[in-house]
């Protein structure tokens, strides 16, 4: 399921894969084919219409909120292509393909703190390095020590959401306590449009969801219609699966 948004919104996110296009331009060749497989992935399609709306939400301009939705797409490339490297155990070959992904995977992260210092977001660093710690530790708990599916879609994919509501705030020079709260608001959306897509947690998604729209209470056209629009999805998902 990829969440329509409203038409305005949808308009921007053409501009922001654009941005993305051109951010990657000198190293496209080499990186098509994950972005061939990434395209079958719902968190890479869903992912920039909540950024790009948090960042329109918070009065933040559409140059520097399209800036910030593209870095928040490369750093989610970089995760993915990382988390295609297998180990031994899984016949995973130490070969030019697994070097390369490697690689190229660093050099996408290395992107996005260039692109911070170039969106004149470098007071976002912490943040964005706090984030990365969380989504690493996240893959560590479910691929070597045996975590469970739903932890790691709360911390490698909800936290994405969670740090752009979080880094929004920042921007939108909110005090502490409001940026917590955004944070807070951020995460649980996230784990709501994650668990929505696994058969096994879908049923806790509508809760999550309901918790963040709590926290926010939105009041502006694009969360407000984000959040309608999700519950119209869960409620017509639900309905379906009482048949």
């Amino acid at each position: 399921m990829v969440f329509q948004f409203d038409q305005d919104l949808g308009t921007d996110l053409l501009e922001a894969d654009v941005v993305f296009r051109r951010s990657i331009r000198p190293w496209w060749q080499e990186i098509q084919p994950y972005i061939e497989l990434i395209q079958l992935d719902h968190t890479w399609k869903n992912l920039p219409g909540f950024v790009l709306a948090i960042y329109r939400e918070l009065g933040l301009n559409k140059d520097f909120s399209l800036a910030m939705t593209n870095i928040f797409k490369m750093l989610y490339l970089s995760v993915f292509i990382h988390e295609l490297i297998g180990d031994d155990a899984e016949g995973q070959e130490h070969n030019q393909t697994m070097q390369f992904s490697i690689l190229i995977g660093d050099y996408m992260f290395g992107r996005v703190l260039a692109l911070l210092i170039k969106a004149e977001a470098d007071m976002l660093v912490p943040a964005f390095a706090d984030m990365i710690c969380e989504i690493n530790e996240g893959m560590v708990s479910r691929y070597k020590l045996g975590g469970s599916r739903a932890g790691y879609l709360k911390s490698s994919r909800a936290s994405f959401y969670k740090n752009a509501f979080f880094t929004a705030a920042i921007c939108a020079g909110k005090n502490a306590e409001e940026q917590e709260l955004y944070r807070q608001a951020g995460y649980r959306l996230g784990i709501a449009a994650e668990f929505f897509r696994d058969e096994e947690l879908r049923e806790e998604a509508q809760a999550y969801l309901e918790d963040s729209a709590g926290i926010l209470t939105p009041e502006r056209n694009y969360m407000e219609s984000i959040y309608e629009e999700m519950r119209r999805v869960f409620a017509s998902s639900n309905k379906l699966a009482a048949v």
